[in-house]
């Protein structure tokens, strides 16, 4: 489906994925700088989402969580930026089972607040594609 049959859609979950993947490469070849605002925050909260989701707060980088913190605030989504944020002070956990307890409590706060992600990054897609 192209960009503007997704923003007629309704479907916001395939909307931020296509923003989010769709920016990907130059992302990667130019940095987070050659990106929109909207970008940042889409592939932001993509990588969190999908990051988090599968693997939980398992030794990512202080830099890599930063970012995704960012991109939750820019969203106004501040308990998803405020776990991600409070996760990362454990890292790495070096498999200490005292920090994996807490980031357990922890995911489970951001996995409550990230539900509201894909409807959140498709109206602010929405908003400025108008």
């Amino acid at each position: 489906m192209q960009i503007h049959e997704l923003l007629a859609s309704g479907n916001d979950f395939e909307l931020w994925k296509a923003v989010a993947q769709g920016v990907f490469d130059r992302r990667w070849r130019q940095g987070l700088e050659a990106l929109t605002a909207v970008q940042r925050i889409a592939i932001g909260t993509w990588a969190a989402s999908g990051m988090i989701g599968n693997r939980g707060f398992v030794d990512h980088s202080q830099e890599e969580m930063a970012s995704w913190a960012a991109a939750y605030d820019e969203l106004d989504l501040t308990e998803a930026a405020e776990a991600i944020f409070e996760a990362s002070t454990f890292m790495p956990t070096d498999d200490d089972d005292e920090k994996e307890g807490a980031l357990d409590l922890i995911e489970e706060q951001f996995s409550a607040a990230d539900m509201k992600t894909a409807g959140l990054v498709a109206q602010l897609i929405r908003k400025r594609s108008e």
